[in-house]
């Protein structure tokens, strides 16, 4: 049976603390994903958040538009964690994204 995996990745955007009108404060807030078969149905999902290195540079913005508090991503696990889980539950199965930042 084909699968493949459909993936989504929630981030953060704001300006670097130092000012510097090129630098970005980059932080990926929640990794979402689901594994579908070639019917398109959907037969498993992965999703966790992540907590930030520093929940201070968060845009109030974007928190609000993800529906997000500083306080429920501090409970969260860090990246390398939610990665790890996240590569285990791909496998080898191909993955695709949407967004012109996605890779």
């Amino acid at each position: 049976m084909k699968q493949c995996i459909i993936a989504d990745f929630e981030w953060c955007v704001t300006p670097h603390p130092t000012g510097d009108r090129f630098q970005y404060y980059n932080e990926i807030l929640s990794a979402g994903a689901v594994r579908i078969d070639e019917t398109g149905s959907v037969i498993d999902r992965f999703y966790s958040l992540i907590r930030p290195e520093n929940a201070a540079y968060l845009h109030p913005v974007v928190l609000s538009s993800l529906r997000l508090s500083r306080d429920s991503l501090a409970d969260a696990p860090e990246f390398g964690e939610v990665f790890a889980r996240f590569l285990s539950f791909v496998g080898e199965t191909r993955i695709f994204t949407w967004g012109c930042a996605d890779r």
